[in-house]
């Protein structure tokens, strides 16, 4: 097959999360299928090449979006994202199937002359609970809409690929056709020695998305008792984009320090003793944990950022923040113990990969 992929950021020039993970489904996809790509850009200057088509990423507007909502009784969510360029860019696709990469970007595939043509979707993570839980009075009115949505493209796709196995027998119960639990995780690297690094934690995660935000701020509530008389203990964020008003303006504690993007993530976390991921809702795919296993960097996560790697790679979740202090003090003062966390985490990352289940299941979703 020719598979057009519907992207809301440019894989080439936005490194965040979602496109690290979109990057290795190119890779597996793309081993088997002809690929081609449909993004928003911040970077249209950088112009069309064979496989991809850059279109400006549009300003939010609220009134067109609020405009749509009332026309075709769409989620606000969903309804922005049924934009007239992409509409057209998939017109103009010679593609034989579309994959719309979150269940929002199949709006535009639907409203288009070319949606008889087959649509496999990539529920990275559904929306509806992040809403409910972040965006106060607005979200929790709007949930329910977006759950309408997501359920409607989950069931006119042809089949639905998630980065979660709970996510996958939502689906399933949505009324997909077809509903795969995508298992990937990335390719194992060199591992990592954590005997030798500091008493250094790292959070890593776009703030801009608000579930990583509220992580953050958890962790800053929680660092005084982590660090409390943990000589030379240093807890760095990764990721945040610099300039964005809001909590990288904020002062921080001592032994805290907001990096935002770093050039070379794989050595910033190869300073590190341990990666904290204390996030309340919005798992998605998991990338900071997955970067983490790939090298063997041990992890402190509760369950929203655990999910499915808790079964994949035995990542036992943290909740309580008792018992989150706890772990992260032991992490940072017990160099041995992490050793051993990382190493199992680093074999467990390796034997998955290793056994062909991730290459398996994208070709199940794409059978």
């Amino acid at each position: 097959m020719k598979l057009c992929f519907l992207l809301a950021k440019d894989p080439t020039s936005e490194q965040v999360g979602d496109t690290a993970m979109m990057n290795q489904l190119l890779r597996l996809v793309g081993a088997d299928h002809g690929v081609s790509i449909i993004c928003w850009s911040k970077r249209p200057e950088l112009g069309n090449a064979e496989r991809i088509v850059r279109l400006p990423k549009p300003r939010v507007s609220p009134v067109r979006v609020a405009a749509r909502t009332m026309r075709h009784g769409r989620s606000l969510v969903h309804a922005r994202y049924d934009d007239p360029a992409l509409r057209k860019a998939i017109e103009a696709s010679d593609a034989d199937a579309f994959v719309a990469v979150h269940l929002y970007l199949a709006e535009a595939f639907l409203r288009s002359s070319r949606r008889a043509a087959p649509l496999y979707v990539v529920n990275v993570v559904p929306e509806s609970p992040v809403w409910r839980e972040t965006r106060g009075w607005l979200g929790r009115l709007q949930a329910a809409a977006i759950e309408r949505d997501e359920a409607r493209v989950i069931r006119h796709a042809t089949s639905v690929g998630s980065y979660d196995k709970a996510d996958a027998e939502g689906a399933a119960e949505a009324g997909a056709r077809r509903s795969v639990w995508l298992e990937l995780t990335l390719p194992p690297q060199s591992a990592m020695d954590v005997r030798s690094t500091p008493p250094r934690l790292a959070l890593l995660g776009d703030r801009t998305w608000t579930p990583n935000e509220q992580a953050w701020k958890r962790m800053l509530a929680l660092w005084p008792e982590i660090s409390a008389g943990v000589a030379g203990a240093e807890l760095i964020a990764i990721g945040h984009p610099s300039g964005t008003p809001g909590s990288s303006q904020r002062a921080l504690p001592d032994g805290v320090r907001d990096l935002g993007f770093v050039d070379d993530l794989q050595a910033a976390l190869a300073s590190c003793r341990a990666m904290a991921a204390p996030l309340d809702v919005g798992g998605g795919v998991r990338v900071k944990l997955l970067e983490a296993a790939s090298v063997g960097l041990p992890v402190v996560a509760t369950s929203a950022a655990t999910g499915s790697l808790t079964e994949l790679l035995g990542i036992d979740p943290v909740n309580d923040d008792v018992s989150f202090v706890a772990t992260c003090r032991h992490l940072l003062t017990a160099p041995e113990f992490a050793a051993s966390q990382g190493a199992q985490l680093h074999a467990a990352n390796a034997a998955h990969w290793g056994s062909g289940r991730p290459q398996a299941s994208v070709r199940t979703w794409l059978a």
